[in-house]
């Protein structure tokens, strides 16, 4: 994937617990886009939970969530899997990821 300078130079990295915080962001500046690979991973079930209602509520409807971990989807949580995508890093067994594509409705 490349993606333009521009686009790159207007990111802004914002440092928080995703399991106890989120950015209290207005309707119309919800994230299009937010990539959590190798982040859930480390938390166990209820605190990926946790985590993934705070990304829905930081996420725009029809926003999407890429992760390499499969978290938990929850009935009352507006998001859904879609689909994945196999990324292999090198010709040899076991190295490669799957990451998972998660969307709000």
């Amino acid at each position: 994937m490349r993606v333009r300078p521009e686009i790159v130079r207007s990111i802004e990295p914002h440092d928080l617990n995703i399991v106890l915080q989120r950015l209290d962001v207005a309707a119309g500046d919800r994230f299009d886009l937010i990539v959590a690979t190798n982040v859930l991973v480390y938390y166990d079930v209820f605190d990926q939970c946790l985590a993934l209602a705070n990304i829905v509520r930081m996420l725009r409807p029809g926003g999407l969530l890429l992760s390499n971990t499969d978290v938990p989807t929850l009935p009352h949580l507006p998001i859904a899997r879609i689909g994945y995508t196999e990324l292999a890093y090198t010709d040899q067994a076991n190295a490669a990821d799957r990451l998972l594509w998660l969307q709000r409705s």
